[in-house]
């Protein structure tokens, strides 16, 4: 027999599905802001780069449970906590690219490991002191493994990450890698779904349709705002390819 939910199970289903969706735009929007270090050049642009990156982390923690639960990493760590550390290593990034210019005395802040942490410490050190992209791909791989031991490795990963970035930019300057960036225009938004819906709903009420051209009116909606979708997205892709 059907039943109808009850309203704080679908008070519950909705709000878990918002802050998925929202979950999912922050994902993109950190992995854009990211895929932006290899083309900027200006060590200010490049912390404040990071600085997002790092915010856009840290709204991520924030909301992480309320979007998929308490959920741990492979080393048993809550998700949430991992990427608290992945924006704080973020952060700390940003610090050395200002020290670098002499924006900031170093350090300005400070990751305070457990144990003895002396060799991180000059790694870091080392990092803000230099804008070699070969040598600061270097210190940071060697802190991606000297952080990981007690941060975790899902956090210290965007360290490896950001190493690769400059490894591309010391061998083939500030030019995005060859794979293209992945498509976002694949996902369709809350609010595209339901205008598609609110359509559909109309079309289907119509009157004075035969069946065939109301199936073709039916079918013809999501192909159309799918195809104007597509085109609006990679226009502005090109756009920002033009730059």
């Amino acid at each position: 027999m059907f039943t109808i939910p009850a309203l704080p199970a679908v008070r519950a289903w909705r709000e878990r599905a918002e802050a998925r969706d929202r979950y999912a735009d922050l994902t993109t929007w950190l992995h854009e802001v990211i895929d932006d270090l290899y083309v900027l050049t200006d060590h200010d642009k490049r912390a404040e780069a990071l600085d997002l990156a790092g915010e856009i982390a840290t709204e991520l923690a924030e909301l992480h449970t309320a979007a998929w639960g308490e959920e741990a990493d492979e080393a048993g760590r809550p998700m949430r906590a991992s990427l608290a550390g992945q924006a704080a290593l973020l952060h700390q990034v940003a610090d050395t690219e200002r020290a670098v210019i002499n924006a900031i005395t170093w350090p300005i802040r400070a990751l305070e490991p457990e144990g003895d942490h002396a060799a991180e410490l000059r790694v870091w050190t080392q990092l803000a002191h230099t804008a070699d992209p070969t040598t600061r791909a270097a210190c940071l791989r060697g802190l991606h493994l000297l952080v990981g031991q007690h941060v975790g490795g899902r956090a210290a990963a965007i360290l490896a990450v950001l190493a690769e970035i400059d490894e591309h930019r010391a061998a083939h300057g500030h030019t995005h890698p060859a794979a293209p960036r992945p498509p976002h225009w694949y996902r369709w938004s809350r609010p595209l779904i339901t205008t598609v819906f609110g359509l559909l709903g109309l079309a289907a009420v119509v009157p004075g349709l035969d069946a065939t051209t109301r199936l073709t009116v039916l079918l013809a909606i999501p192909a159309g705002v799918y195809a104007a979708q597509f085109i609006f997205f990679r226009a502005q892709d090109r756009r920002k390819a033009d730059r």
